[in-house]
């Protein structure tokens, strides 16, 4: 089922983790309780019952890559169909232009337009999610370019797929097919949607028939927050839209910093209502797991008071019952302005009523009884 809607009066605040093997410094009873979805490798189904002993409402997705399969997947544990499988269905395999196989780091592109290999992908997907366990399937490589998947220009093009229109029609019939194939599985399912702001509605459109999606370059896709900064305000109303829209969310940054992360979880808090989710894998998704004294404070901000607003300096705010956050998405210092209240105390601050804020930076800020 998919995550319940915000409770009255509790902090619409979550956490997710993804990892690719996993592990943890913490005992298995402080781990789990920190997170309300988790996607793991299909191989760590036995992990499922272990740390929802801790917490009954954990969420869990098995990872699959969407339009790839490798030598070394001999049994598609990560790749959602097998090379021996494919190997058959000349077709299935996207070409260069010389006609040769497309390849990235060893492992064969596969098209994912194809009916044939659509239906090849999901009903492996679907039957160890069920043998493993997990509550649902996570699709990775579901982007709005193809050369999102070969670490390349986005707009790298093949004979199959000459525009960015074609291949994103055969992405979406594959997205069409999978949710209600996978629902009538009785799984879930989400899918990494790489690009949406290329396209105006792309977001809307592929969450669709999904039970949700993540978006990874949330407000650093790795090159620091000013390269996102341009898309700030088409994501955050892409969130809003899948609140609005009964819809999962996941959201990851690359940022590894106290501050970006700040900034991340901030901006999510404008428009969170229970069914979006925060990363903690930041620094990769093999065992980095970063926890920051606001992602404890955000937990006692208690319900929102309303819908955020923007100020007149160009500060996005939101009034919770227990304390406020407020974003300053811009390249510009901001300050010093009111917060509406208080006195406030977090983010390093205590027992103010007013603020300055440096470019690309948020304050979680609980109030003081």
């Amino acid at each position: 089922m998919p995550p319940t809607p915000l409770a009255l009066g509790t902090s619409p605040v979550q956490f997710n983790r993804e990892t690719m093997w996993y592990a943890s410094v913490l005992p298995l009873q402080a781990e789990a309780p920190r997170y309300h979805v988790m996607v793991l490798q299909s191989a760590q189904g036995s992990m499922i019952p272990v740390l929802r002993r801790y917490n009954p409402g954990l969420e869990f997705f098995m990872y699959q890559h969407a339009m790839f399969a490798s030598a070394s997947d001999p049994t598609g544990l990560s790749m959602c169909t097998t090379l021996p499988q494919d190997l058959p269905h000349p077709t299935w395999f996207l070409k260069d232009a010389t006609g040769a196989n497309l390849t990235y780091h060893g492992a064969y592109a596969l098209d994912v337009g194809n009916p044939g290999y659509q239906q090849a992908c999901i009903s492996h997907a679907v039957g160890l999610a069920r043998k493993m366990g997990f509550d649902g399937v996570f699709f990775d490589g579901v982007g709005a370019k193809l050369g999102y998947n070969f670490g390349g220009s986005p707009n790298m093009t093949i004979p199959e797929y000459p525009t960015v229109a074609s291949f994103q029609a055969a992405m979406y019939s594959f997205i069409a097919y999978a949710g209600p194939t996978i629902h009538a599985g009785g799984k879930m399912v989400i899918a990494n949607i790489g690009g949406a702001t290329w396209t105006p509605g792309l977001w809307q459109q592929w969450n669709g028939p999904l039970d949700g999606a993540e978006e990874e370059s949330w407000t650093d896709g790795g090159q620091g927050p000013a390269q996102q900064l341009p898309w700030w305000g088409q994501k955050l109303g892409n969130v809003a839209w899948s609140e609005a829209n009964g819809k999962i969310v996941l959201l990851h940054s690359y940022n590894t910093t106290q501050a970006g992360n700040v900034y991340g979880l901030a901006s999510m808090l404008l428009v969170a209502g229970g069914r979006t989710s925060y990363s903690t894998s930041n620094g990769n998704i093999v065992n980095y797991e970063a926890w920051y004294p606001e992602y404890l404070a955000s937990a006692f901000l208690g319900a929102p008071l309303g819908s955020y607003r923007r100020l007149s300096n160009g500060v996005y705010e939101r009034h919770f019952a227990g304390g406020v956050v407020v974003v300053n998405p811009s390249s510009n210092a901001v300050g010093p302005f009111s917060l509406g209240g208080g006195p406030y105390s977090g983010s390093g601050l205590n027992a103010v009523s007013s603020v300055s804020m440096g470019p690309m930076s948020g304050l979680i800020m609980l109030g003081h009884p």
